[in-house]
C-alpha cells in the first residue's frame, strides 16, 4: 500500500517537473526574444540620435546666420 502511495507521489512530481520544465523553456524563449527586440530597439535609438544630431548640426548654424543678420 505504501509503495502505490508513494509511485503516486513520484508520477505527480515528475508531472509537475515536465510541466515547470515546459514552462521555463517557454520563459527562456520569450527571454531570448525580448532580448533580440531590446538590441533591435538600441539600434533604433542609435539611428534617431544620428539622425537629430544631423538635424541639429544644419539647424544651428542656420540659426546663428539668421540672429547674425538681424
Amino acid at each position: 500500500m505504501e509503495n502505490k502511495g508513494r509511485f503516486k507521489l513520484n508520477k505527480i512530481q515528475e508531472e509537475n517537473n515536465i510541466s515547470l520544465t515546459k514552462k521555463i523553456e517557454k520563459m527562456e524563449l520569450n527571454i531570448n526574444s525580448l532580448m533580440r527586440d531590446n538590441i533591435y530597439l538600441k539600434g533604433e535609438i542609435i539611428k534617431l540620435k544620428q539622425k537629430v544630431h544631423l538635424q541639429d548640426d544644419l539647424t544651428v548654424p542656420k540659426i546663428w546666420a539668421d540672429l547674425s543678420t538681424k
